[in-house]
């Protein structure tokens, strides 16, 4: 009983717990009290950013479409939407099979946590009401932050890992095929706007992004 508790007070074990059926979470192996073992994966930040330029088109295209699988798996949950409010480079892991997993996932919440973590701040602008990556809009007349979030999953994830601005390094800096490159290129760029990033979770235009983004993936190589 008192090895449960102590695994029941992990957090992070819950989660992947929670979310097992899910293909972007890790797989638990086993767990002794405080402690859990799960799969083994290579960081993706050992890949960041030395040894992007050398990667394959086909390569980076295989990491891309899995980071868009992930982004579908947290608006799907069964717990309902997860935000990812630390989407960085440490943070995910790559199979041998350059699927995406979520590694570390302290902060990520669900729906109503958002709601109690986002609403708390006095604020004067915006900028104010940040959490990590998770952002939200300051309603300036009572100097209160609301839930009416200026950031959103897809938008983050384009922003600071598929195509940030220079002079900083993504996955999609270089090398995108002749075929795709203007049209790609706008997409991750409207994507990682702070435009974009108004759009909730779930908004149509996130998953026409998320669609257009993975057809163009998948159409590179024909």
């Amino acid at each position: 009983m008192q090895s449960a508790i102590l695994s029941i007070a992990q957090s992070e074990l819950v989660m992947f717990a929670l979310h097992r059926n899910l293909k972007s979470f890790p797989k638990i192996l086993g767990t002794c009290g405080e402690f859990y073992a799960v799969d083994s994966f290579q960081p993706y930040s050992e890949i960041y950013p030395r040894f992007l330029r050398d990667m394959s088109w086909l390569e980076k295209a295989k990491i891309a479409s899995s980071f868009l699988k992930l982004i579908q798996d947290f608006q799907n949950s069964q717990v309902g939407l997860l935000s990812h409010c630390d989407i960085q480079e440490n943070n995910f892991g790559l199979t041998r099979y350059l699927n995406v997993k979520a590694i570390d996932v302290d902060l990520v919440f669900s729906k109503d946590k958002m709601e109690e973590i986002l609403t708390q701040p006095s604020c004067q602008s915006d900028y104010e009401c940040n959490f990590f990556d998770c952002q939200s809009e300051c309603d300036t007349k009572n100097g209160r932050c609301t839930m009416k979030s200026v950031t959103n999953n897809l938008q983050v994830l384009c922003r600071n890992i598929l195509y940030p601005k220079w002079p900083f390094v993504g996955l999609f800096s270089s090398k995108i095929p002749i075929k795709i490159r203007t049209r790609f290129k706008q997409i991750l760029t409207y994507c990682r706007s702070e435009i974009f990033g108004k759009f909730s979770n779930t908004h149509l235009q996130v998953n026409q992004t998320l669609k257009e983004l993975a057809f163009l993936l998948s159409t590179s190589f024909l």
